[in-house]
């Protein structure tokens, strides 16, 4: 039973990546004071500033942290296509 027990722990902390897996967050406080963000959350993209913004302060947290938690924002790739400095972008 305690090798049973054994095997069984490891094959759940293994899977535990998979269900409950990393992603990209920023700080919800920070992110509203830099981008001064209204409440529909819907702004014109600064996307150089923005970039720099995520990868100064960008951390990556587990989901169920970073859905549980008010202070995290997710950074949620939708599609971003560049172009000679310029960006097409679906906002979600």
């Amino acid at each position: 039973m305690q090798v049973l027990k054994f095997i069984a722990t490891k094959a759940l902390r293994a899977l535990e990546s998979f269900a409950d897996e990393e992603v990209l967050c920023v700080p919800k406080a920070d992110l509203v004071n830099r981008f001064r963000l209204p409440e529909r959350k819907l702004v014109r993209p600064q996307w150089n500033t923005f970039k720099a913004f995520v990868e100064e302060r960008g951390k990556y947290v587990r989901r169920s942290k970073a859905e549980s938690k008010d202070e995290w924002m997710q950074i949620v790739p939708i599609c971003i296509i560049r172009h000679k400095g310029r960006y097409l972008t679906n906002l979600r």
